[in-house]
């Protein structure tokens, strides 16, 4: 049994404004996401064109910086990842639903962009 009496009672919640969802704020949302996979697209083409030189005449090109570029492509996915989620799902419960949705749609298109284009340049330079 309760010892407190009716007087007792929660506060109402804050009236939030939550905005609709409008269709230019989502896409806009997924461009800034795009931009950035673009731009840490074109930054791994210049870190695999600007690689060291094989030791070896027939070594592998792609070996040549596949750990180095690996790793960095890892690591700005993944604070490209952090940054898109933390920011829009904070957008999302923040009432700005349109950016926030478009920034967490637009990371995954272009993080399987990103893995087509690395899947594409793989072959091609495995091929080659």
């Amino acid at each position: 049994m309760s010892t407190f009496g009716p007087q007792w009672t929660a506060p109402p919640a804050p009236d939030s404004p939550v905005r609709p969802l409008r269709l230019p704020w989502v896409a806009a949302g997924a461009g800034l996401a795009i931009a950035g996979h673009a731009v840490f697209a074109l930054f791994t083409i210049v870190l695999v064109l600007l690689g060291p030189a094989p030791v070896e005449a027939d070594s592998d090109p792609f070996a040549r910086v596949w750990t180095p570029v690996v790793l960095v492509s890892l690591a700005a996915q993944l604070a490209l990842f952090l940054g898109c989620v933390i920011t829009g799902v904070r957008l999302l419960s923040g009432g700005n639903r349109g950016i926030g949705l478009g920034l967490l749609v637009g990371w995954v298109l272009g993080a399987a962009g990103s893995a087509a284009l690395g899947l594409w340049v793989h072959a091609a330079v495995t091929a080659g």
